[in-house]
């Protein structure tokens, strides 16, 4: 059960990375644009600097990359919480 629990999260953290890398940016461009106009350089200049940044170990470019995944872990730990603070209270004397 842990191993499949691993892989099912390693798969989850390859989901998100792709969305992080692959979709954000293209939903962050077109709000740019619509927001403060076109970019100089257009979107793949935009993308290419993103992923500059990233391979430099620039920690906000990773941060966006990774928001997506950390927001539902912070969901998920949210709802455990949750779960454990309402849990009934075994009476162990």
């Amino acid at each position: 059960m842990p191993k499949t629990r691993l892989v099912n999260e390693i798969l989850f953290l390859s989901i998100m990375l792709a969305v992080g890398t692959l979709l954000l940016p293209i939903a962050i461009y077109a709000t740019g644009t619509l927001v403060f106009g076109a970019f100089e350089g257009g979107y793949w200049q935009f993308f290419g600097g993103l992923m500059r940044r990233m391979v430099g170990g620039n920690f906000w470019s990773w941060f966006l990359v990774l928001s997506p995944y950390l927001t539902i872990q912070a969901i998920r730990l949210t709802f455990f919480a949750a779960r454990r603070v309402a849990a009934p209270a075994t009476d162990e004397s």
